[in-house]
């Protein structure tokens, strides 16, 4: 316990000794944070629509071929995938 607490009075004397260093650390941390988010949102997002593609194959319906870029349009959520 005591050598948390000393722990603890370092990192203060520190960090207020040296508030460039301060800010430097909190900017770091929250770009990083923001990066790993982020991250896991694109992953996250880009299974769910795999998911909902492969749930609504079923009800599928592609467009005619008479068009340039057919695309297919779920007729029971009518979601459309280029």
């Amino acid at each position: 316990m005591d050598q948390l607490l000393n722990d603890i009075r370092h990192g203060t004397r520190i960090l207020t000794k040296s508030p460039g260093l301060s800010a430097t650390a909190a900017l770091l941390v929250a770009l990083v944070k923001g990066a790993a988010l982020t991250t896991i949102g694109l992953a996250v997002g880009a299974t769910l629509s795999v998911a909902v593609a492969i749930r609504c194959a079923a009800f599928c319906m592609v467009s005619p071929p008479s068009i340039r870029r057919p695309t297919v349009v779920c007729s029971r959520c009518l979601r459309v995938f280029p």
